[in-house]
């Protein structure tokens, strides 16, 4: 599993959760990130720290599919929010807001399910569940709050 810069391959989506701790993801090749074409599926579990181990199985269409129509969903999301936005009459502020919002809550959106999905699983005592929104998650909402922010100061200093 290697990508640099975001392209190569890669490990997307979690699925069929198991007591033991065990669930489904798919291999991808991807391209700036972005799932592309499936290689292969894998029951995957986690061992000590960031050691897991995996067992190859063949592609899970369904979460294929899912993946597939999440990215469809975010991007033609956006897009529809970026043509509301030009034919509604708001502020600069709220319309920087929505642009904002709308991707955040979007790419948040799968760390929820997969914690309501492993909340509703019976985990063993030695399985720790996870959080829903993990360090690195946070770091990079940050990091894009941050970015965007600076970009507003930079406009308002040209104008």
């Amino acid at each position: 599993m290697s990508s640099i810069n975001g392209f190569g391959t890669r490990f997307y989506g979690e699925c069929d959760y198991q007591s033991d701790g065990s669930y489904t993801s798919t291999y991808w090749i991807i391209l700036a990130f972005i799932p592309v074409i499936p290689l292969y599926s894998a029951r995957i579990l986690h061992k000590e720290g960031t050691r897991y181990q995996y067992e190859k199985i063949p592609i899970d269409w369904q979460q294929v599919f899912r993946i597939w129509a999440f990215i469809v969903a975010l991007a033609s999301g956006y897009l529809m929010c970026v043509m509301w936005i030009n034919q509604a009459q708001i502020s600069e502020e709220i319309r920087m807001l929505i642009l904002i919002a709308y991707p955040v809550i979007m790419l948040l959106l799968p760390s929820f399910l997969r914690y309501q999905a492993k909340k509703c699983i019976v985990f063993q005592p030695h399985v720790q569940l996870l959080p829903a929104i993990s360090k690195k998650t946070i770091f990079l909402v940050v990091l894009l709050i941050i970015c965007v922010a600076l970009l507003q100061v930079y406009l308002q200093m040209e104008n």
